[in-house]
């Protein structure tokens, strides 16, 4: 379990420094001398934009599932205690003599 822990760890820490340091390449790059029409510091630039937007989404999506993954496990839990009984006579401690 703590190899897991520590390869999600690895895995949040490498997306917080790519998102750092492609902003940080952006800053330090915008005002480069372009060269025209194929310029390679201003197809990094885009290529650091693309990152930046594909990571943005996949935080929003990640979010999104776990709201909905909660508001469903919620739902269904308010569900299973109107329609089911949540208790036993063995749970209560009744004895039933006949």
């Amino acid at each position: 379990m703590k190899k897991r822990n520590l390869l999600s760890l690895a895995f949040g820490l490498f997306i917080v420094c790519l998102l750092i340091l492609s902003n940080v390449f952006i800053a330090v790059e915008a005002k480069h001398d372009c060269s025209g029409v194929h310029c390679h510091v201003c197809e990094e630039i885009e290529a650091a934009h693309e990152a930046i937007d594909a990571l943005g989404l996949c935080v929003a999506f990640t979010f999104a599932c776990i709201f909905l993954k909660h508001v469903f496990v919620k739902s269904i839990d308010a569900f299973k205690g109107q329609f089911f009984v949540p208790f036993s006579l063995v749970s209560q401690k009744i004895r039933i003599d006949s």
